[in-house]
């Protein structure tokens, strides 16, 4: 290997490494993202077997989510720190488990989750407390991105000068 493809090798490593960490700014969005995907699917199939019309909340939950899904492959090749579906889903998921969590304590909880006890609506109200906190995190963590506030983003300003690219 010459000189020049040696450095047109390291140049072009160095760019997929760059990519890579542009790409993994958004890791805890994709990961948290398909954790509330799967768990509004087995909350649609529960609800559908009972034939519970409130099985349409978390059908549009699933339909949203694809949205963030499609916009966090797109980030792979773009480099933008705006990701407005992220933002609204999580908005939205927010307030469907606070909500949720307080109609726990009403006779709709045989409607929302038919497939549970009236014993274990405390742990339904866990489970969906500890969804929003989620949620929250999320939101706090696509602000910092959006407005460039991102500990990953100093790495890779940070990278890209030790390599001069």
């Amino acid at each position: 290997m010459t000189d020049a493809e040696k450095k047109d090798f390291e140049r072009n490593k160095n760019k997929v490494s760059i990519r890579s960490m542009y790409f993994n700014r958004f890791l805890l969005i994709r990961y948290l993202t398909a954790g509330y995907f799967f768990a509004n699917m087995y909350w649609f199939i529960l609800l559908a077997g009972y034939h519970k019309p409130a099985a349409i909340i978390p059908a549009l939950l699933l339909i949203s989510s694809i949205f963030v899904i499609v916009e966090q492959v797109k980030k792979y090749h773009d480099r933008g720190n705006d990701v407005p579906h992220a933002f609204r889903y999580y908005l939205a998921q927010l307030l469907v488990n606070l909500i949720m969590a307080g109609l726990s304590y009403t006779s709709m909880f045989s409607e929302i989750f038919p497939f549970v006890r009236p014993n274990g609506a405390n742990f339904m109200i866990s489970i969906l407390i500890i969804g929003a906190l989620g949620c929250l995190v999320l939101e706090r963590k696509i602000y910092n991105i959006s407005n460039g506030l991102d500990k990953s983003l100093s790495r890779i300003k940070d990278y890209r000068n030790s390599i001069n690219l």
